[in-house]
């Protein structure tokens, strides 16, 4: 199972694999079940994670950041009592 394939939530790369495999799933309503479009599936599945691996780093990365902001913040209220 993938997850959503909107257009909107890829990127233009995953987005060109994706409709490549869905036309496959089109074009080959029964070679679809046996293993005609497999190769086009295991790219999506690769892209979409490294998309997600992507998008993990950098929430970490934002993650962190707001982190060391909140405790600044929390430094400065300290120093002021």
């Amino acid at each position: 199972m993938h997850p959503n394939l909107a257009p909107n939530l890829h990127t233009p790369e995953c987005n060109k694999l994706i409709e490549a495999l869905q036309n496959c799933h089109k074009d080959n309503p029964f070679g679809k079940f046996v293993g005609q479009c497999n190769d086009l599936d295991r790219e999506v599945n690769k892209c979409l994670k490294k998309e997600r691996q992507e998008n993990q780093q950098r929430n970490y990365q934002q993650a962190q950041e707001r982190i060391k902001r909140v405790q600044e913040r929390m430094k400065n209220i300290k120093d002021e009592d």
